[in-house]
């Protein structure tokens, strides 16, 4: 009787068939994702007077969009996060017309990477931050607003700041979920407990949201 041996899988074979897996599903995902952002833009066009929900819902959808592009494209542990502050950014910037200024300063070599596991809460807060900002903006004379936004980004933390012109609600406390509304009730609720502080001040004139990361939202390469 003949006997055929079983040939051995190479593990560099094997993982790397898993990378390519994970990237199409992230892919795939990120298309489908765009495309009912597309659809939802669509309606929104169609019925003016939803507009503005449906524009909150449009940029939460293109945030989770570009949590699984990043996550698509080779890197390590976790999602750069510098890449996800420009990607959201340009999202939000393209559909409100709203003039974005971005400062990225990041550590070259070792820039800040986000947890897999928290790039979506991430994402969302990022999104939600950024879409409050312009809200609360005032038009300029071109009829576009702007706002500011600084990343300072380093192998074992970040800093996330965004600037506006504009003033905070009478006693607004974010820390105790006071007059915020519900756009920052949501930031709060998804804050993670461990490695990440949010305070948002009045100062220079405007309103600065300034979120802190550690590990173990922030991961070692």
């Amino acid at each position: 009787m003949q006997v055929h041996e079983i040939p051995q899988c190479n593990p560099d074979d094997t993982m790397s068939l898993r990378d390519t897996v994970v990237k199409e599903v992230h892919h795939r995902i990120k298309n489908h994702l765009q495309g009912v952002a597309g659809l939802l833009r669509q309606r929104a066009d169609e019925h003016p007077e939803i507009r503005s929900i449906m524009d909150t819902a449009i940029t939460q959808m293109q945030a989770l969009a570009s949590i699984h592009g990043l996550q698509g494209n080779p890197a390590g542990n976790g999602v750069n996060l510098c890449d996800m502050v420009t990607s959201i950014a340009s999202a939000v910037g393209d559909l409100t017309n709203a003039q974005i200024v971005p400062s990225i300063m990041a550590d070259s070599a070792m820039p800040a990477q986000i947890s897999v596991s928290e790039a979506v809460a991430i994402a969302l807060i990022l999104n939600e931050l950024i879409t409050n900002a312009i809200k609360h903006s005032p038009v300029r004379k071109d009829s576009r607003k702007i706002i500011r936004i600084g990343v300072t980004s380093a192998r074992k933390a970040a800093q996330i700041r965004v600037f506006n012109l504009g003033k905070l609600p009478i006693g607004f406390n974010f820390e105790r979920s006071k007059e915020t509304g519900n756009g920052l009730s949501m930031v709060h609720s998804l804050l993670p407990q461990e490695g990440a502080i949010l305070r948002i001040m009045a100062t220079h004139g405007g309103v600065e949201t300034v979120m802190d990361l550690s590990p173990p939202i922030v991961v070692l390469q």
